[in-house]
Formats: C-alpha cells, structure tokens, sequence
C-alpha cells in the first residue's frame, strides 16, 4: 500500500487483524462443536471442562485468554493453547493477505460503503434487541415484537437504492436542485404545523397517504447544507462582508428554525443552527461577525427554551436528574443506570434490564444507553471509533475534493454527522438536555435512516471525483 497514507495503511491492517481474531475464534468454536458431536447452530459458548456458560468478556478473542491466565474463569482448569494459537494464526494470516495482495485504490474508495453499512447491520441488531420486548407488550402494534425490526429492514432497504442512486449522481446536478429543494422543503415543513401528526403535543411528521410516515426537517438540515455550499460558492468573495455574505443565510436558516419551532422540535433547531455556523465557518465567514452570532444566540436559546415549561424543565432536570427521579428526570436517570450496569463487556446482547420496560424510546433516542448496557464500555468505544473513522473519511474527502462546491457540500455532511452523533451520546449520558435526536445509521427511524444514507452516497460520489484519496 505503497500510495495510501499511514492512517488507512494501519487502520486496514487492524481492521483485518480483529476480522482474523473473530474469525479463528468462531472457525475453532465450530470445529470443536462438530468433533463433539454438538450443534454448530444452537447452545451457548461453554467451558470445554465445567461447561459453564461464559460471559461476553469471556468471549474477546486472545484479551480473555491472556486475562485469564490461560484458566476459566469459573472451574479453574486450564485450557487448550489451541484457543490462543488459532485466534494469533488466523489474525496474522489475515494482515499478511492484505499486505501481500495490497489494497487498490477503487477499493479504498468502498471502505466508506463498508462503513456505512457495517452501522446500519448494527443498528438492525440493536433496534431489534431494544425494541422486541417493548413491541410485544403494546397494543398499538399488534403485539408484534419484530415490528421495529420489519420497520427498520424496510427502511434500510430503501436507504441502500437510494445511497446507490446518489454514489452515481454526479453531485453538481445537484446544485442546479438547490432553490427547488428549498421551496419544496420549506413547504413540506409548513404543511407539517397545519397537517402533521400529533404524537405527544408536537407535530413533526407527515403522514403520506397512509403508506410511509415522513420527517421534513431531517432533509431540512441536508437541503441548507447544499444551499448554503452552492450559495457560498458563487458569493466567496462576499463573505467577508456581513449584509451581503452572512445576511441572506441567516434568513433561510431563521425560516427553517421558526418552522422548527411551530412543530415543537426545538432540539432539531439547536443541530439546524450549530450546522449553520458551521458551513459559514467553513464557508470563509469573518471571524468576528461568527462570534457575534454564537454570542446572540445563547439569548434566543434560552428565550426558546422558556416558551415551553417541558423545554425550561429539561434544561433545570439534566444537570442533576435526581431532583426529580420519577418525574422529568426519569428518562436521564434509567439512561444512567443502563449504562453503569454495562460495565466493562456489557451484560451481553439481548440481556439488558432497562429495556424492559423502564427506558423508554431505547431503539431510538435512547439506543446508545441500550448498546451501553448490553456491549458495555468495550462496546461503546468500538461504536464511536466507528464513527469517528467516518468524520475522518468524510473531512478527508472534503479537503481533497477539486472544487470549493464540492468540499463545502463533503464538509456539511460530515459534520451533521459529527453533530448529531455528539447530540446522542450526550443526552444518553446526561452531558447534554434530554432532546429527541437518532443516532445516524443506528437509531430506529425511517426518514431519519434513508436521508443519512443518502448523504452517505454523496460523500461516495464526491470521493469518485477526487484525484487522490
């Protein structure tokens, strides 16, 4: 891999190692099963000795052998060198397959696909594991409990074709779409505050003739990036000036955020005004007027927050929830304990507590506590990694894209990214208010899903029109 950077050369290499490890694990699991005459299919992993059912943490591959000393955990008899020397041999084998055989430039370009897929596969598992218990006891949805999951494989789905679709269209066309995508955006936004659904006093979603249900404001945040890039693009020399550069981009984006507010969802205009400062940061924007405006807005964040005593609540309650553990600070405080409860390796998957019932909204809102508790800290770090890589991938696309248009657009993408994984986590460990915000490619929820996947499909599309990588 004599051409890619240092950063891709070891993060394939540890990439495939894990894949190795894993994968001796599992190939020497399978091959001990079938010597025994047990099933490959059903039963748990066990001691070869005691049979003891083992944990999750019993379970990493080489880091729980060593750990242990070689011994289990619970019979103390010491076990076969082959669960090590299988696990180091695949794993090996694997890094010198890369190094050997290399790593194509094309196929650089696909580790973003990879990615993007490889969280939406994650998210599949976790929305079911969250969700199934809570499906199969509500009334409201036929006591299904693969509802979620039947939602969630459909829109995933559709996300794939429509990710496939944006990867082959060239991104230019795009800003030839721009005023049209923001009229018909805005307009889907205003018919959401007259016609939308009412789920718990707000309405945010359309109902479209009975057959998908769709969010206008998550494409609202797209749909600003693409024209504030274009916008900034064709004015870059204005932008230095605050009437003709700043101006008409805070009117389009006060518009989106006062819509935000008749449809209740002012933790969609806290990430619609953080991704406009943003792309004016990125787009050249003085420094000063920049300041100024992140200074102004601290007022009208608290002047938002006050016309809603929910809102006002929230803000008070996060800071410590235990004033009002039945009350507002509930949600924050069961959050907590899903999390705490994980420890090191989580409780396992499909075993957590909280979901039963008592953490509400954790296929969605709330999944990150729910990955916390059931993967543990172990898991949780594997998770933002993963998603760091992306923000990785995505500004480093940005920054070598040919065009300004282009970088701009690369930039805004990934930093809704960014912004909105950081919104998560932080409501799930009570760093931030408690605000309704999915977990990009994760969280359950449709609109949500197909519209990040989408944008993932433009980042693919701009890689392709980079000269290098």
């Amino acid at each position: 891999m004599l051409y890619a950077t240092p950063f891709i050369t070891v993060y394939c290499c540890v990439l495939a190692a894990i894949l190795g490890l894993c994968m001796g694990s599992f190939l020497n699991c399978l091959a001990w099963r079938i010597v025994h005459g047990e099933s490959a299919l059903k039963g748990r992993s066990h001691c070869d000795v005691c049979g003891h059912v083992l944990d999750p943490r019993d379970l990493v591959p080489v880091v729980s052998y060593l750990a242990s000393k070689g011994k289990c955990r619970y019979c103390g008899a010491r076990l076969s060198a082959r669960h090590l020397l299988a696990e180091l041999a695949t794993g090996i084998t694997y890094v010198l397959v890369l190094l050997k055989y290399d790593i194509s430039l094309q196929a650089l370009q696909w580790v973003l696909y990879g990615s993007v897929l490889l969280l939406c596969a994650f998210g599949l598992v976790m929305v079911f594991s969250a969700s199934y218990y809570y499906a199969q006891n509500k009334a409201s949805l036929n006591y299904d409990g693969l509802y979620y999951l039947k939602n969630q494989a459909k829109y995933m789905a559709m996300g794939l074709g429509v990710m496939i679709v944006m990867s082959r269209v060239d991104y230019h066309y795009l800003e030839k779409l721009r005023n049209v995508g923001l009229m018909v955006t805005l307009l889907l936004m205003l018919a959401t505050v007259f016609w939308g659904e009412d789920i718990n006093g707000a309405k945010r979603w359309l109902n479209l003739f009975d057959v998908i249900t769709f969010q206008p404001s998550e494409l609202a945040k797209f749909v600003l990036i693409l024209y504030m890039a274009s916008f900034m693009t064709r004015r870059a020399p204005q932008m230095k000036s605050f009437t003709r550069g700043i101006v008409p981009m805070l009117i389009i984006m006060c518009i989106i955020c006062i819509l935000l507010l008749l449809q209740k969802n002012m933790s969609m205009m806290m990430v619609v005004m953080m991704i406009g400062f943003v792309m004016l940061f990125l787009g050249g924007a003085d420094m000063r007027h920049l300041v100024g405006l992140c200074l102004l807005a601290v007022p009208v964040f608290f002047l938002a927050a006050s016309m809603e005593t929910y809102r006002w609540n929230r803000l008070v309650i996060f800071t410590n929830p235990w004033k009002d553990p039945q009350g507002n600070g509930y949600q924050l405080i069961q959050s907590l304990y899903a999390l705490g409860s994980g420890g090191l390796f989580g409780k396992g998957l499909n075993f957590s507590t909280q979901k039963l019932l008592f953490l509400t909204y954790g296929e969605s809102d709330f999944i990150f506590a729910i990955i916390g508790e059931e993967l543990g800290f172990i898991g949780c770090v594997l998770v933002i990694a993963a998603y760091f890589f992306l923000v990785c991938r995505g500004m480093r696309i940005a920054a070598r894209c040919k065009d300004k248009f282009g970088s701009l657009l690369a930039a805004g993408i990934t930093s809704v990214i960014a912004i909105q994984v950081a919104v998560n986590i932080g409501v799930a460990t009570s760093s931030v208010p408690p605000t309704g915000q999915t977990l990009p490619f994760i969280s359950a929820g449709g609109t949500s899903l197909i519209i990040f996947m989408a944008a993932a499909g433009i980042l693919l599309n701009i890689s392709r029109n980079t000269e290098s990588i």
